[in-house]
């Protein structure tokens, strides 16, 4: 993701019916504009 100021962020994933099924947690601090990598391990997730 690219960001045009710092930011705290959060990472969710829903399904298609919109029910949260994923959530990283705490807001992840990103101090400075630019870009960022976050790599979401959905190896728990059920398939579909």
């Amino acid at each position: 993701m690219v960001l045009q100021k710092a930011k705290k962020v959060r990472f969710r994933v829903f399904d298609h019916g919109g029910r949260l099924i994923s959530d990283e947690g705490s807001l992840e601090n990103c101090p400075d504009g630019g870009q960022y990598k976050h790599q979401l391990d959905i190896s728990k997730l059920q398939p579909g």
